[in-house]
């Protein structure tokens, strides 16, 4: 099946996904909203559209590629790929589960990504929660 992706790869790999959607709601979010980057980046407001419109954009993106390809744009240059833990592919329901089990990941301080880097197996929150897994191929 290939050997556990471990912490700091991962970690690479989320910095050039974050990039890419970063880039991709700067060139993509005024066009669809009207809205200029100045007053989207202005907005007192503590939940905006454009926060929901980069939420869907993440979401979508991470449960896409990941139940599509099992990688996504930056886990691929490091031959990281997310299966299930028996080798199987990832289904939309279960990659869509995947992105919203980082909630709990994240809301532990982090602790739920930082386990990654202590467990033999390599698996996150995120992974315990939906029986996968990311290897190196």
């Amino acid at each position: 099946m290939g050997r556990p992706g471990g912490f700091w790869i991962r970690l690479l790999a989320y910095f050039i996904d974050a990039v890419l959607l970063t880039v991709l709601f700067v060139v993509v979010w005024p066009i669809v909203s009207g809205e200029s980057l100045t007053d989207y980046f202005a907005s007192g407001e503590e939940l905006t559209w454009g926060d929901l419109f980069s939420l869907a954009l993440n979401l979508v993106y991470y449960t896409g590629a990941v139940a599509n390809w099992a990688t996504t744009i930056g886990k691929r240059p490091f031959g990281l790929y997310v299966v299930r833990t028996d080798g199987s592919k990832v289904g939309v329901g279960r990659a869509l589960a995947r992105y919203l089990a980082y909630v709990p990941s994240a809301i532990i301080l982090g602790g739920g990504f930082i386990m990654i880097a202590f467990r033999q197996d390599k698996r996150g929150l995120h992974d315990l929660i939906c029986d996968t897994v990311v290897i190196r191929r």
